[in-house]
């Protein structure tokens, strides 16, 4: 039994390295499948490749204000105890330390169970970033440069039975590619979550440094919009790696509980907050409609909220 390899091809002159399923085509990447064939999760996912975010709203808030960054953690954090346990600083190479973010390459594929799992109860906590990959690996680009980290995008393998994760379990990896390697593996029950991981790799020279399990990377999300500054709506998300923010879906009701126009308000009420924060930055800011059966424009139909009450 050996660890799969991801086989990481390095980028350009800069210390990020993208797996070799991961392809550039044109001005854009595509995903390939171990086989080497072009693989979409949903339809919708097609190119522009983007990277999904499940995140806390009040973290995305935080991420956003002033000086803007994206947190990577350690993977002694993750809840999954067979990731954890394959985790140990001791493999890394002498003085390094790693974090990693992780997304999905599938808003579509698995959307449900990720509001489910995050926000069990429907509360808003947590809202969706789109990330546009090209803008994201550039800004690595020039982060791996000035701040002297190496970057490893990677696809997770959920290929493997949960005793074949076993045995790779026992696998001790001698490096730091060894191990995000072996980091890079999930077994079949997960396969819905089609992650990408990023990985951030330290040392004593890097211009970064960590707190604690936490790792800061200091990127330009997304510009600000300043008072009385004019900004096409069609042009919002062009300039900004954060190219769209996706806001939780309002409970869902039983049948005959209110009607379409009635959830369709609620839903805009629930989230009101959220939206005039992100109104302040150049984003894209887009009602999830999981439970919408009709879509409905909620401003059409807001002077029919009087007598709904949330």
């Amino acid at each position: 039994m050996v660890i799969p390899e991801q086989n990481f091809v390095k980028k350009d002159k800069s210390s990020v390295f993208l797996s070799k399923r991961i392809e550039s085509k044109g001005n854009n990447y595509v995903i390939k499948s171990a086989e080497g064939n072009i693989i979409y999760p949903c339809e919708e996912d097609k190119l522009p490749l983007s990277l999904f975010k499940f995140i806390r709203h009040e973290h995305s808030k935080l991420s956003l204000f002033n000086k803007q960054y994206l947190t990577f953690v350690s993977p002694e954090c993750w809840e999954d105890p067979f990731e954890y346990a394959s985790f140990d600083e001791y493999n890394l190479d002498e003085g390094e330390r790693l974090f990693c973010f992780c997304t999905t390459v599938s808003r579509s594929h698995g959307e449900e169970s990720f509001w489910r799992r995050y926000d069990p109860t429907c509360e808003g906590n947590y809202v969706m970033w789109s990330l546009d990959f090209v803008k994201l690996i550039n800004a690595l680009s020039n982060v791996s440069k000035r701040k002297k980290v190496t970057f490893y995008i990677a696809l997770i393998d959920y290929s493997f039975n949960k005793e074949t994760v076993r045995q790779i379990l026992n696998i001790k990896p001698t490096s730091t590619l060894q191990q995000i390697e072996q980091l890079c593996i999930k077994r079949k029950a997960f396969a819905h979550e089609n992650e990408a991981r990023i990985f951030a790799v330290i040392n004593q020279d890097s211009k970064i440094k960590n707190v604690g399990n936490y790792l800061r990377v200091p990127l330009t999300l997304a510009k600000p919009i300043n008072n009385g500054e004019k900004i096409n709506r069609k042009d919002l998300g062009k300039n900004s790696i954060l190219q769209k923010i996706v806001l939780p879906p309002y409970k869902p009701g039983h049948k005959g509980q209110f009607a379409d126009h009635e959830y369709a308000v609620l839903q805009h009420i629930f989230n009101d907050n959220k939206r005039k924060f992100y109104e302040k930055f150049d984003i894209k800011i887009e009602q999830c409609g999981l439970y919408e059966v009709n879509y409905l424009d909620t401003s059409t139909i807001l002077n029919k909220s009087s007598k709904i009450k949330i």
